[in-house]
Parts: structure tokens; sequence; C-alpha cells
């Protein structure tokens, strides 16, 4: 998936519900996400996000950093909510926040504290 915006001060990345962050993620899509300059053909994707593990439970890496942690955990910019499951997996007492009203919806239908801001 490709997203090309004709003006970037009209970039809604992550703050609309049918801009291609919240539409990959609520339809599930496989593969990746990019972000691209708008008008240049062929640059370096700004942005380039695996959905399917954005969207997986958390890995080994993220859970080794988890299991040192004290707590409370913030996780600022949470998406879907994998490091906030992933807290509370580990006792920890969690808060997930996000600017996609689309992910925090959907973080919210899975149970997790996640908050819009």
């Amino acid at each position: 998936m490709s997203l090309l915006q004709q003006n970037p001060a009209d970039a809604t990345f992550g703050r609309g519900g049918d801009e291609p962050y919240a539409r990959a993620l609520r339809d599930g899509a496989a593969g990746r996400l990019e972000l691209r300059e708008a008008g240049r053909s062929g640059s370096t994707a700004l942005l380039d996000l695996d959905v399917t593990k954005w969207s997986a439970d958390a890995d080994e890496v993220d859970r080794s950093l988890l299991r040192h942690a004290p707590g409370p955990v913030l996780d600022i910019g949470c998406g879907p909510g994998r490091m906030v499951r992933a807290a509370g997996e580990y006792g920890l007492v969690a808060l997930g926040l996000d600017v996609s009203p689309e992910v925090v919806a959907l973080a919210r239908r899975d149970g997790l504290a996640v908050a819009l801001g």
C-alpha cells in the first residue's frame, strides 16, 4: 500500500478513520504501509510500517523490555496496543496513548486501557 499526499499540509496519517494507517489496521491488511513525499516518484519511504507485525502480539524483543520494567508502563503511540497487552500479561499496570481514533477503538474492543491523545 502506498500513500501519496498532494499537499503535505493535508496529511492525516494516523488521524482519520479512512486514512491508510487506520484502514490497514481495521481491515487486517497484510504487508507494508509506506508513506512517501508527494510529487517525488521513486523517493525513499518516509515511513515503512509492517502492518502485520504492528498488529501481532508482542515479540521476544518487546517482551525482554517488559520483563525488567518495574511498571507502570505508558506506551505513547501504542497503535493497536500490543505492548499494553503484553505488559498486562506480566502483571504491570499499563496505559496506551495514540492519535488514531481507529486504533484506539480497536484496542478498547480488546479490553485494553488505551486513550486518544
